[in-house]
């Protein structure tokens, strides 16, 4: 897939969010490309906005980053909380 998302650390004080793309989705995880590389073990907020416009913030945790020849950083990361059928037919 191919979604647009934006991502921010739950570290209280950091303010700062990164634009992302989501380059797949499962139930259990999500792998998405940044300009930033988080460490593995770091919680995120990750913004996903669906094909319809709807955006959803879920919650995910870091566990592995692989830097791409570009610039940026890949990210794969594992839901928090595991996403609903539904939450699939919303983003795939």
């Amino acid at each position: 897939c191919s979604l647009e998302a934006t991502s921010h650390p739950l570290d209280i004080g950091e303010t700062l969010s990164w634009g992302a793309v989501v380059n797949d989705i499962s139930a259990g995880g999500v792998g998405i490309t940044l300009c930033y590389p988080f460490r593995p073990g770091t919680y995120l907020a990750v913004d996903l906005q669906s094909s319809g416009g709807m955006v959803r913030t879920l919650m995910v945790r870091v566990l592995h980053v692989h830097d791409q020849t570009d610039g940026m950083w890949r990210l794969g990361c594992e839901f928090v909380k595991p996403l609903t059928q539904g939450d699939m037919d919303l983003f795939v």
